[in-house]
């Protein structure tokens, strides 16, 4: 290559490579810092995105000023001890799966469209169902406590 078609060139390289610099980014740019700095993935399953760790002060933190998320729910156990490998099915009213997560906790945000869901936790073979009402608006939150 000449010089003029180097220069062009590099510069249309460039251009491409800046270009394509903010789509690169858009992913890091979405996720809020507090969730970046707590080292927490925003995850999704059936399209539902959720939130779920809150181990050490750090990542409680992150996950507690994350918005945007229709349903909290909080697992512990004797006087509000957290506590980790929770499972968790939730289905619509009618029966239908939404997420089934394994070994999740101590907390777990989850953002669902408005409507009737069962929440089922199991945390060491014991068992806690509830019923939640989520609507357009606002935050929802269920504790789920072993004794």
């Amino acid at each position: 290559m000449n010089t003029i078609h180097s220069q062009q060139y590099s510069a249309l390289m460039l251009g491409l490579l800046l270009g394509l610099a903010p789509l690169a980014l858009h992913a890091e740019d979405t996720m809020p810092a507090t969730l970046q700095a707590a080292n927490l993935q925003i995850q999704q399953q059936n399209g539902i995105a959720y939130l779920s760790g809150g181990v050490g002060q750090d990542e409680s933190q992150a996950i507690k000023q994350s918005a945007g998320y229709s349903l909290h729910l909080t697992f512990s156990e004797g006087a509000g001890q957290y506590v980790v490998g929770v499972d968790v099915d939730i289905r619509t009213s009618k029966g239908q799966p939404v997420l089934s997560l394994q070994q999740v906790g101590p907390l777990l945000y989850a953002d669902l469209p408005a409507g009737s869901y069962r929440v089922d936790a199991s945390y060491m073979g014991m068992r806690q169902q509830r019923n939640v009402q989520l609507g357009n608006h606002g935050t929802r939150s269920l504790n789920f406590n072993w004794r």
